[in-house]
């Protein structure tokens, strides 16, 4: 039996676990309730992919009661959970990951807090930048293409702004966090 590549609303899930021990219910509220909705927040998807996760034994649920409320399924991640977790979150920004993957790249960014070493978070957000520097100089020619309509040129002029702009967050980020780290060692 071949093993399907996680999604990104099982990374989600497994992110959210690895911070704290939740629910379904809890789960599926996080995704309602908080600017991480671009997930599911549907039943129909957020306990299909928990089960998922629990047969390939990445989290395990453990039924809890508390005082009067009924029993709920709390789930927690598994060494193994959390292994793949790291996987996911490792690898350096790719040009392809900035073109087609920003949300992506920026929730392996606010899951990445607890989990890798500074080092690598560092080279997250070097890569980042650097990726998206190259992506937005293979696109920009664009700008004087033949034949481009004054709303195409918009828009390419907004994404392009909007690239610029995640890059120069990148940048920020790595001084913020690498100044925070300095501080650290100075105490």
């Amino acid at each position: 039996m071949s093993v399907r590549p996680l999604t990104t609303l099982t990374y989600a899930l497994l992110g959210l676990i690895q911070q704290a021990p939740l629910s379904g219910y809890a789960l599926m509220k996080t995704f309602q309730t908080t600017p991480m909705r671009q997930y599911s927040g549907s039943p129909g998807a957020v306990y299909p992919a928990l089960r998922k996760l629990e047969r390939g034994g990445l989290i395990r649920g453990a039924v809890e009661r508390q005082g009067s409320l009924r029993p709920r399924r709390v789930y927690h991640l598994t060494s193994r959970g959390r292994e793949a977790l790291r996987r996911w979150l490792s690898p350096p920004v790719t040009v392809e990951d900035a073109a087609l993957r920003e949300r992506e790249l920026m929730l392996r960014f606010a899951l990445m807090d607890s989990l890798l070493p500074p080092a690598q978070v560092d080279r997250f957000l070097k890569t980042m930048a650097a990726s998206i520097d190259d992506y937005v100089e293979s696109i920009a020619p664009f700008m004087d293409a033949a034949g481009m309509t004054s709303h195409a040129t918009l828009a390419l002029e907004s994404g392009l702004e909007g690239l610029r702009g995640r890059a120069a967050w990148a940048r920020r980020a790595r001084r913020r966090l690498g100044n925070r780290r300095r501080g650290r060692k100075a105490r």
